[in-house]
């Protein structure tokens, strides 16, 4: 085995919005049921929110689609001054609300770059927050390292010089050491499900696993990646 460096192709085009509001992703995720809101002015489409409805226990949801990281919704707006555009859409979102149907429980994820978390914490929904790292995609991974802390980087060197890294393009290397480390009886991924989402970003080369081996050809980790032209 031989380690292998992420050098994704990139034939999609480059797009404000993320992989998940991709129409192809939203298909895979949901077999063609996620439902959509169009908000237009004069004929114009100047926004959109794609969610997904599912009944539990007799209650309604609105949530986002399974294995959707982040879904809010996307603004088609002219260029205009910050406090016009910030106006326009707390009130492009006051009427995403109205359009929504009737529901027992709304729970979105939005992107940490998203515009629209200001309008709806005005329009009476509960906002928190949850936390995550991003480094710029122009970062090189040894600046990150050498930005980590002493034990963390040691940690990483440890492994490096007792594993090997190989990229594939089979989802059964994650389902394989996913079901060794949780089995059937307490895992809880949808792997058909999950499947479906791999192989529609692998037909536009947006995903790969990546799997750690250690000695004997054991493989001791796996984790699946999907990239836009923004973020991985």
């Amino acid at each position: 085995m031989t380690r292998s460096d992420l050098q994704p192709s990139r034939p999609f085009i480059s797009s404000e919005h993320s992989i998940f509001h991709e129409n192809w992703w939203l298909s895979a995720a949901t077999d063609d049921q996620c439902d959509k809101i169009e908000i237009r002015n004069n004929g114009t489409i100047v926004s959109d929110f794609s969610f997904y409805r599912k009944t539990h226990f007799g209650m309604k949801y609105i949530i986002s689609p399974p294995y959707t990281r982040t879904l809010g919704p996307r603004f088609f707006l002219p260029a205009s001054k910050a406090f016009r555009r910030s106006q326009k859409i707390r009130n492009i979102v006051s009427e995403l609300i109205e359009a929504l149907p009737k529901y027992d429980h709304l729970k979105i994820s939005l992107d940490p770059s998203d515009e629209a978390a200001f309008a709806f914490s005005i329009s009476g929904l509960q906002i928190r927050n949850a936390f995550t790292f991003r480094v710029c995609k122009n970062t090189p991974p040894c600046v990150v390292l050498e930005q980590c802390d002493q034990k963390t980087r040691n940690l990483i060197r440890s492994a490096e010089q007792k594993l090997d890294i190989v990229q594939s393009t089979d989802i059964e290397d994650f389902i394989q050491m996913s079901l060794i480390d949780q089995p059937h009886s307490k895992n809880s991924h949808d792997f058909p499900r999950m499947t479906k989402i791999f192989e529609a970003c692998l037909l536009r080369n947006q995903t790969c696993v990546l799997s750690a081996y250690a000695e004997k050809n054991q493989r001791v980790s796996s984790c699946v990646l999907i990239w836009d032209d923004k973020n991985l």
